[in-house]
């Protein structure tokens, strides 16, 4: 039986961090398997991305692993 792989985002924001997702909230969102082969985009929810939002983008298909991607910054990984 497979495993569930989940993909872990880096963009929620503790006290005295600074908030990196404000500038890219509106951008697109990308998932990669880790070859760079594209398995899921998901253009920014109306009011932009927040780290819950985020959180609940868990596409089929990313047993291999996989990055996601804000425009080309890395926001999260199935590796960390």
């Amino acid at each position: 039986m497979p495993t569930c792989t989940y993909i872990t985002y880096i963009t929620d924001v503790r006290s005295g961090e600074q908030d990196n997702l404000a500038s890219r909230k509106n951008a697109c969102l990308v998932i990669r398997s880790l070859d760079g082969t594209e398995l899921h985009r998901q253009a920014a929810p109306e009011n932009g991305w927040t780290h819950d939002s985020l959180v609940n983008i868990q596409p089929p298909g990313i047993e291999g692993g996989a990055d996601a991607w804000l425009d080309e910054c890395w926001a999260g990984s199935t590796e960390v």
